[in-house]
């Protein structure tokens, strides 16, 4: 996810992402909205309005002819053979409207899917993390210890999330200061990190300071904090839990 937000160029990304959130129970105005629509989509693409142009341009041919024909009855009409040799019948009605609905399902399924997708993803993350909790818990008596443990795998959940909503953000032109950005890093850190006792003041000003994946650089803290515990049997910075005051 982290990688498809990061490559769309800008020109591209009011045809990816949706600025706009509906709200359920406005269900009128979801239905007369513009913005974030396909119809805002479909009407900025040059095959619409060439489709638009050739049904017209058929139309009123055919309408001329029709005016022809009907101006001289003794003849033969040309339309008139094509309407009564190529008639449509409700069964031809019903194969285009077989194909719509198949369309529509299908449609609908992959949307049901990409959501499924993300809403269990994030229900891995939390059942992963609850998993590595009871394995501290049963492993390490020293709550020290476990805390040390487990923050940098905290730490990398809210930071992978607030990463997602600062790229969508930055992708719809939204500032730090605008109420749709989730704020820069130096704010997530002063307002949930630090305060939450999940980094350092120094932990934070080095992720602020390093410009990869900071998600992935709290798994390699982590990593480290695991191979000091079964080296040392108690390493790493004395950080204690939330609530057991300061080291």
């Amino acid at each position: 996810m982290m990688r498809a937000h990061r490559y769309v160029p800008p020109s591209d990304a009011s045809k990816v992402f949706v600025p706009t959130q509906y709200d359920a129970n406005d269900s009128l105005w979801n239905l007369i909205a513009w913005n974030g629509t396909t119809f805002q989509f479909i009407m900025f693409k040059p095959l619409t309005w060439i489709a638009i142009g050739t049904h017209y341009i058929l139309f009123f041919y055919l309408w001329r002819e029709q005016k022809i024909c009907d101006s001289n009855p003794t003849a033969t009409c040309w339309l008139d053979a094509f309407v009564v040799r190529y008639a449509l019948t409700s069964d031809d009605i019903s194969l285009f409207t077989q194909l719509v609905v198949i369309l529509f399902v299908s449609y609908n399924q992959m949307c049901s899917g990409i959501m499924e997708d993300q809403y269990f993803c994030g229900q891995g993350m939390i059942g992963n993390i609850s998993t590595l909790a009871m394995y501290c818990r049963g492993s390490l008596a020293n709550p020290v210890d476990r805390w040390n443990l487990l923050r940098y795998v905290l730490s990398a959940q809210r930071v992978y999330f607030w990463n997602l909503r600062r790229l969508d953000a930055e992708a719809h032109g939204y500032k730090s200061t605008d109420s749709s950005h989730p704020g820069t890093w130096q704010e997530l850190s002063d307002s949930w990190l630090i305060p939450m006792n999940l980094l350092t003041a120094e932990e934070a000003k080095w992720l602020g300071d390093y410009r990869g994946n900071r998600a992935l650089a709290l798994f390699a803290m982590y990593e480290r904090s695991v191979r000091l515990l079964l080296v040392a049997g108690s390493a790493g910075p004395a950080r204690p839990p939330p609530g057991q005051g300061s080291p």
